[in-house]
C-alpha cells in the first residue's frame, strides 16, 4: 500500500507542477505560445481535442514540454545511488559504499550544453528539419541510472495531452500590472514548485 501511495503521490505532484510551470512560461513567452497555437491549429481539426494520434505531427508541442521540464528542473537533485566498488573518477577517489546524488539542475542550465540555458527555447529539442530530439546528453528530468523514474513515458504522454488541450483552447496572459516570477527557490531540493502566480485564460476563437 505504501509503495502504491508513493507512486500516485509522485505521479500527481510532478505532473500537476509541470503543468503549472508550463502555464507560467506561456504567459512569459507569448511568442512561443503563439507558435504552439499555430501548430495546433494547423495539425488538429477545429472542434476536436488533440489525441495521441496527433502527436507525431506535433513535434513542437513535445519540444515545448521537454524544455519546460529542462528549464524548471522540477526535481533538481536525482535519487541517491551508492558506489558498488572503489572508483577513481576525474582525479577523485570514490570508495565503495559512497552515496552519490546528481545535481540535475546543473545539467539543465549548463551553457556548454544548451544554446539558451536560462530561457525557454523549444528549439533545444528540434533538429534542423523540425523533428523532435527526445534524448539529449544534458537532459535528465527523470533522474538517471538504474533508479530513474519508471513513469517517464506515462508522464510525457500525460503532459502532451494536457498541454495540447490547454493551448488549443486558451490564450494565457498575465493580468495587467502583474509581474510574473519564474525564478526557482534554491532551498527546494526535492521539488522545484513555481511560486504562487495569477494568469488569465481566455477562450480562443
Amino acid at each position: 500500500v505504501t509503495v502504491m501511495s508513493d507512486m500516485f503521490i509522485a505521479g500527481t505532484d510532478t505532473t500537476s507542477n509541470s503543468l503549472r510551470w508550463m502555464i507560467l512560461y506561456m504567459a512569459l513567452y507569448p511568442e512561443i505560445q503563439h507558435k504552439a497555437h499555430a501548430t495546433l491549429d494547423e495539425e488538429v481539426p477545429k472542434g476536436r481535442i488533440p489525441s495521441l494520434e496527433d502527436r507525431p505531427r506535433l513535434a513542437y508541442i513535445d519540444a515545448l514540454i521537454l524544455d519546460v521540464l529542462r528549464l524548471s528542473s522540477l526535481v533538481p537533485v536525482g535519487v541517491a545511488h551508492m558506489a558498488s566498488a572503489d572508483v577513481q573518477f576525474e582525479g577523485y577517489n570514490i570508495p565503495k559504499g559512497t552515496i552519490l546524488m546528481a545535481t540535475l539542475e546543473l545539467f539543465h542550465h549548463d551553457p556548454a550544453l544548451w544554446e539558451r540555458p536560462n530561457q525557454l527555447h523549444p528549439q533545444h529539442f528540434l533538429d534542423g528539419d523540425g523533428n523532435l530530439i527526445s534524448r539529449h546528453d544534458g537532459f535528465h528530468p527523470f533522474s538517471l541510472g538504474r533508479r530513474q523514474c519508471l513513469g517517464e513515458s506515462l508522464a510525457r504522454m500525460e503532459l502532451f495531452l494536457f498541454t495540447a488541450a490547454i493551448l488549443q483552447r486558451f490564450n494565457i496572459t498575465a493580468p495587467t500590472g502583474v509581474e510574473l516570477d519564474a525564478t526557482t527557490d534554491p532551498t527546494q531540493y526535492k521539488l522545484n514548485t513555481p511560486k504562487p502566480f495569477k494568469v488569465m485564460l481566455a477562450t480562443r476563437t
